[in-house]
């Protein structure tokens, strides 16, 4: 392995660059200001990286780099309008409907502890049901609380809105002359060696955000079709839900799928049966037909 050969000048790069950084934490730790500038910064970059291969997809037709970054945040803006254009009335039209929600779900436990009592007339276990419906109820309300606050947390801060596309943007369109410029003042005379590594992790990174774009498309896709071919309701919201959390591994599925199972246990024990079924079957057809296929 060749060894790093230091010299004054890479010395006086590194100082530098551990003077920058340290001024970076003494700001972070005195001025609360920078933290939200610097979480708006990161935010940003992780937005930009992510819709790489747009970016990249644009440019391979001809486009430059800052028309193809334009193309790329308008559409996904205007994705972002249509999303929500949909999602608010409909949480504005539902949320009326919290109240019978949350009454069929006493209806529900009333019907199980019926038929417990002819099995056991314990105590034990029917308190183990009230207060698993009391606290899922306070979940249900601290949920539905908290994400209109959220909305209300994002309106008042309208400025992010705009800050963000903008460094986004940034990020796209000089992207590579940022690199570079990091590059050269890296206190490192192997740079090649280290530039053809991030290169080797940039397009393992990129294939790796392609296909869990893939993948939440087909899931969300199959979910849609399953829930409304089973007849649930709110197929639309629980399909996207579904389909973000299937990103996470291992658990995200699961986490996925108890909304769309507790829906289905509202409507009738025979319905969760069913989409526990079809979302079971969904995650056999990702596992072994959709994942060889694009990974």
């Amino acid at each position: 392995m060749k060894k790093i050969d230091w010299n004054w000048s890479s010395l006086g790069k590194l100082a530098i660059a551990l003077l920058i950084v340290g001024i970076i934490i003494f700001l972070l730790w005195r001025f609360p200001i920078f933290t939200e500038v610097l979480g708006v910064v990161i935010i940003s970059f992780i937005i930009s990286y992510s819709i790489r291969p747009f970016h990249k997809f644009f440019m391979e037709r001809g486009l430059n780099r800052k028309l193809s970054a334009l193309i790329v945040i308008l559409s996904i803006i205007l994705f972002i309008v249509i999303i929500f254009s949909i999602l608010i009335p409909w949480i504005y039209n539902e949320s009326s409907n919290f109240a019978e929600v949350i009454g069929e779900m006493k209806s529900y436990y009333e019907r199980i502890t019926g038929d417990i009592k002819y099995i056991t007339d314990s105590p034990f276990v029917k308190e183990v049901l009230y207060n698993s419906y009391g606290r899922f109820k306070d979940a249900l309300m601290v949920i539905v609380s908290n994400f209109l606050s959220k909305i209300v947390s994002i309106a008042e801060n309208m400025l992010l809105l705009f800050i963000i596309p903008t460094l986004v943007y940034f990020f796209l369109s000089d992207g590579d002359s940022i690199s570079k410029g990091i590059m050269k003042y890296m206190p490192f005379n192997n740079k090649y060696a280290i530039r053809r590594a991030l290169n080797h992790m940039d397009k393992v990174m990129e294939r790796y955000i392609i296909t869990q774009f893939e993948l939440c498309g087909i899931i969300g896709i199959l979910t849609f079709i399953a829930l409304k071919v089973s007849g649930i309701k709110y197929a639309l919201i629980l399909s996207l839900v579904n389909a973000v959390f299937n990103i996470i591994p291992y658990f995200g599925p699961i986490i996925g799928a108890i909304p769309i199972i507790l829906i289905a246990l509202l409507t009738s024990t025979k319905k969760a049966v069913i989409v526990v079924f079809w979302l079971f079957v969904i995650q056999q057809i990702e596992g072994d037909i959709i994942c060889p296929k694009i990974l």
